[in-house]
C-alpha cells in the first residue's frame, strides 16, 4: 500500500478555506476543469446533515497511463469521490470507474493554523491496487498522478484565494 502526504502552506485561515474552497461547488468545478485540466466534473450528490456535508462527485481526468496499465483498463477512466466534512476535517474514498474491487483510494484533508490568516493544508491518501502483476505498477501511477495534481493545482487554489470574493 502507498501512502500520499502532500503539505502545502495558503495565505488563509482554514474557516475562509473550507468556505471558499471545499464547500463551494463553483470553486470546485473551476478548479478540477481550469486548474487540473480534468476532462469532466459533476456533482452527484452534496448535502447537509447536521454538523456533516456530504458530497459526492464524478471526475473524469486527462492521464495518459503507462501503455501496460492502458492494456489492463482499457478506456478512459473516471473517478466517483464520495466523502464527509465534519467542520475540521473532509474524508474521503475515491472509486475508479474500472476496477474499482481492486483499486482502494480512501484520504483525507486538514487545515491547520500556522498564524494570522495563514494555515497548513495536509493532504493524505492510502492507496491499495491487488491486481496479479502490475498492481505496484498501477498503484505507483496513482501516487504519481495524485502528487502532480495537488502540486499543480496549489497555484490555482492560490490565485483563487487571492481574488477578491464576489458580493
Amino acid at each position: 500500500m502507498g501512502r500520499v502526504v502532500i503539505t502545502h502552506t495558503l495565505d488563509v485561515t482554514p474557516k475562509e478555506y473550507w468556505r471558499r474552497c471545499l464547500l463551494s461547488e463553483s470553486f470546485n468545478e473551476e478548479y478540477f476543469v481550469k486548474g487540473l485540466g480534468f476532462r469532466a466534473y459533476e456533482v452527484v450528490e452534496s448535502r447537509q446533515e447536521g454538523d456533516l456535508h456530504h458530497r459526492k462527485i464524478r471526475t473524469v481526468p486527462k492521464v495518459e497511463p503507462p501503455r501496460v496499465i492502458q492494456k489492463a483498463i482499457g478506456g478512459e477512466i473516471a473517478y466517483i469521490e464520495e466523502g464527509v466534512f465534519d467542520g475540521n476535517t473532509y474524508t474521503f474514498s475515491i472509486k475508479p470507474s474500472v476496477m474499482s474491487e481492486k483499486i482502494l483510494i480512501n484520504g483525507s484533508f486538514t487545515a491547520e493554523p500556522v498564524g494570522e490568516n495563514q494555515m497548513k493544508r495536509i493532504a493524505t491518501m492510502d492507496i491499495r491496487v491487488r491486481i496479479f502483476g502490475i498492481g505496484k505498477a498501477i498503484e505507483t501511477f496513482i501516487e504519481q498522478s495524485t502528487r502532480d495534481n495537488f502540486n499543480s493545482g496549489i497555484s490555482f487554489i492560490r490565485e483563487f484565494l487571492a481574488r477578491p470574493e464576489s458580493e
